[in-house]
């Protein structure tokens, strides 16, 4: 028997967390890397244990390019939604807008 209430107690997670990072390409080791905080080896290594989703399939290769739109899954780290490439900087990285699932 559920009582009444039992579930407003529970905390609320919902929505999305909002990101803002630069990345040396849109590459997707580059982005992923930026996503996930870890290093681009890091990521590369991710795609390799075939732990990374993009539009719900697999990511075969690290040299694949992350658009605009594209949502990105990694298994233990979280899921995301590129929303924006802004630009570059100064020194020529990429300025990318993304949302983490919360």
């Amino acid at each position: 028997i559920v009582e009444s209430g039992y579930l407003s107690s529970l905390p609320q997670k919902s929505g999305f967390e909002e990101l803002r990072f630069t990345a040396a390409s849109d590459r997707a080791d580059a982005v992923i890397a930026g996503l996930c905080k870890t290093s681009r080896s890091d990521s590369a290594s991710l795609i390799a244990y075939h732990m990374v989703f993009v539009d719900s399939v697999e990511l075969a290769k690290p040299t694949a390019k992350i658009k605009a739109g594209s949502v990105v899954s990694v298994r233990g780290k979280g899921k995301f939604v590129i929303q924006d490439l802004l630009g570059t900087t100064k020194k020529g990285r990429i300025i990318i807008n993304a949302k983490k699932y919360i």
